[in-house]
């Protein structure tokens, strides 16, 4: 009888142990489950001359103008104009300045969603969905689509923020004054979203975008990317959003 208890104790104690190996198992899949690893990459806004020997010759209104178009831009903030969470199939992107928002994707979604924290609202648009601008050139208006975009890929390098980046050109046949240089990294997973489409075409992350602008090159380059550990409910619609779909 004695043995039988023994037994019976030993038995039970086995069974509690392995319960509690098998929770703490889960437990520890959840939690990893719950966070992942990303690039947090922070973008400031960068005017570059295009010819740097005759910067002391530039007009002065016209860099008044540019000086004051980026505070304008960048608003009361100090911090970067963007700042973005990126992993494999997922990104956050918080807009800062005048045009404040945040761009939450992650796969197997294929749309977006830019929130408006105001009003609780997630805007939806489809991820390859082309941006289309309208521009006038004097009486003229001008549709640019950035389905239009022709890339080119260059084999000049450079290191943007410590990180080994290539060069691509992207431009239009009918608009070549919409050129825009684009120096991106094949270590990071591709980003892109409304205005910056056209970047899916990359096989990697811009760290470096610019387009001429008069006698400047005017653009976003990352000034700090760093990893860091974050929870996956940052690229998560919250759950009190309304969502909605842009036409």
């Amino acid at each position: 009888m004695k043995l039988e208890i023994k037994f019976k104790q030993q038995y039970v104690l086995l069974v509690l142990s392995f319960c509690m190996l098998f929770a703490s198992k889960i437990n520890a899949q959840e939690k990893t489950a719950s966070v992942s690893e990303v690039w947090k990459i922070d973008y400031g806004l960068v005017f570059k001359s295009i010819d740097p020997l005759n910067k002391a010759k530039q007009d002065n209104g016209q860099l008044s103008e540019l000086e004051l178009a980026k505070a304008l831009t960048m608003g009361d903030d100090e911090g970067p104009i963007l700042r973005c969470y990126l992993s494999k199939g997922k990104y956050r992107v918080e807009e800062k300045g005048l045009s404040s928002s945040v761009i939450v994707y992650q796969q197997p979604d294929t749309s977006y969603y830019r929130l408006d924290t105001a009003q609780k609202v997630a805007y939806r648009s489809a991820i390859n969905r082309p941006y289309v601008d309208v521009q006038m050139a004097g009486d003229s208006m001008i549709v640019i689509s950035s389905d239009d975009f022709k890339l080119k890929q260059s084999e000049d390098t450079a290191t943007v923020a410590g990180y080994f980046c290539k060069k691509a050109v992207f431009s239009m046949d009918d608009y070549p004054a919409q050129e825009i240089t684009v120096w991106y990294s094949p270590q990071l997973p591709p980003m892109y979203w409304g205005k910056y489409t056209y970047l899916q075409k990359l096989p990697g992350c811009a760290l470096s975008i610019f387009s001429k602008q008069q006698k400047l090159m005017v653009g976003i380059e990352a000034k700090i990317v760093e990893k860091l550990t974050v929870a996956n409910t940052l690229f998560s619609v919250p759950t009190d959003y309304e969502k909605e779909d842009v036409l």
